[in-house]
């Protein structure tokens, strides 16, 4: 089964949540109550953000974190990419991976052929996207 780890879930959680408040600094406490992600590990994912330029922080008191890009220009496929290693549907459709029944195996096209969508789907998506989708649903549920 293909399936993301919890912390590029939780990461995605975070940029699309502060993609949609982009001027704002917030604190890590608003973000761990409002994505309900536990506050020992949003630690971490939010040094790796950091790290990756994704966002900005500030120490202290009135500290917290804010977008670091344009939530225009940055792709849900980039942010998986951040936090997902060998990221793909099978090892033949991974970058480097060599396999020697590759030339004459059937299934590895149909690997790369659908693995080809999936990265279409995710470059194709915007953090603004994501975040404008967020705040409609919010709306309508609230209605």
């Amino acid at each position: 089964m293909f399936q993301i780890s919890r912390e590029s879930d939780y990461a995605i959680r975070v940029m699309v949540f502060m993609a949609a408040r982009p001027s704002e600094v917030v604190s890590c406490k608003e973000i761990s109550k409002t994505q309900h992600i536990p506050r020992s590990f949003l630690h971490k994912i939010l040094q790796r953000l950091l790290r990756a330029g994704l966002l900005h922080g500030w120490r202290g008191a009135r500290g917290g974190f804010q977008l670091a890009v344009d939530p225009d220009q940055t792709t849900l496929l980039e942010l998986v990419g951040k936090f997902e290693r060998n990221f793909g549907l099978n090892r033949c459709v991974i970058s480097g991976y060599k396999c020697e029944l590759q030339p004459v195996c059937a299934v590895s096209d149909v690997w790369v052929q659908a693995w080809k969508k999936v990265v279409d789907t995710l470059g194709a998506v915007t953090l603004a996207d994501l975040a404008a989708n967020t705040k409609e649903k919010t709306r309508s549920r609230a209605s």
